[in-house]
């Protein structure tokens, strides 16, 4: 049996309605729960902000046996993670040098038991501040500045941006562990 506003021409479901009159019903029966349910929706924080929380509580409740399944993981596909690391640094060889010496530099703060404060960036916004020229001589180098500590971590100088000055790699081996002004 057919519904009596359905369309002679098209598909019916079982019960005799046709795909567009269901939809259209289920939509008028439903109108005042969905427009409740929007207002519910609206009313939550946004998804993003309560995904953010979420994969925050769930990362405090979880961290340790992510941790010890990962170092399991790494050490058993060794060869795989060797790989892998191989294959990055190859495809960033700029980003992998600059992560080598940033590591050396804190290491030998560490080691001299100085206050350590750096970002990957900090570097290349004191090369513009100084239009890529060399802190000591003034020359624009034509080969890539260095970093040099204005006051030496030798003679508890800080690894921080504010103890860095670019030079080019003559100025800096010329200075090598002096004060800026005994240079």
């Amino acid at each position: 049996m057919k519904h009596p506003e359905c369309h002679p021409n098209r598909k019916h479901y079982a019960h005799g309605v046709c795909e567009a009159c269901y939809k259209r019903k289920r939509y008028y029966d439903n109108h005042d729960k969905a427009l409740a349910n929007a207002a519910k929706q609206r009313a939550l924080p946004s998804r993003q902000a309560y995904m953010i929380a979420f994969r925050k509580k769930h990362y405090a409740l979880t961290r340790e046996a992510d941790l010890a399944k990962n170092k399991k993981w790494r050490l058993k596909n060794k060869e795989r993670v060797l790989k892998n690391v191989k294959a990055w640094q190859a495809k960033n060889w700029d980003r992998h040098l600059e992560n080598q010496r940033r590591c050396g530099h804190r290491r030998r703060a560490r080691k001299l038991g100085v206050f350590t404060y750096r970002y990957p960036g900090d570097f290349d916004e004191l090369i513009k501040r100084f239009n890529g020229r060399c802190a000591y001589c003034k020359k624009v180098s034509s080969k890539k500045l260095t970093q040099d500590h204005i006051i030496p971590l030798s003679w508890g100088g800080h690894d921080a941006p504010w103890n860095i000055a670019p030079a080019c790699q003559g100025c800096n081996s010329k200075k090598h562990a002096k004060f800026w002004g005994l240079f």
